[in-house]
């Protein structure tokens, strides 16, 4: 997915609601150039928790996800994953998240994902 792809699917294939309205910061890539990071609004909202609550530098995260590129993956997108991925696991372990929810997408993903092997 490219970078029109992705906002096209962040713009029109989220629900109609603030919390999925597109949001741009800037960051430092691994090389040190400024770079346009675009999640949503309540991605922000989850990264500004986690850098305030749980002393989690989200611009690591910027550079680790710059060096290490997932193919077919833009890093705002990438970054998008990481942050969901993150949201679900803290909520299946029951460690504090900034919602009483799990995130959407959530339900059925954990169990799978992090079924033992003698279970499958």
């Amino acid at each position: 997915m490219d970078q029109s792809e992705y906002m096209h699917f962040i713009t029109h294939c989220s629900p109609n609601h603030p919390t999925h309205e597109p949001e741009s910061r800037i960051y430092k890539n691994s090389q040190g150039v400024d770079t346009v990071i675009t999640l949503t609004r309540g991605y922000w909202r989850y990264v500004d928790w986690l850098e305030a609550r749980v002393e989690i530098h989200f611009a690591w995260w910027v550079i680790d996800c710059d060096r290490n590129p997932v193919e077919d993956r833009t890093l705002s997108d990438q970054l998008m994953c990481q942050l969901w991925l993150d949201e679900c696991d803290r909520f299946r372990k029951g460690f504090p998240t900034p919602n009483s929810f799990p995130s959407m997408g959530y339900e059925g993903w954990a169990d799978e994902y992090h079924a033992k092997p003698e279970t499958l």
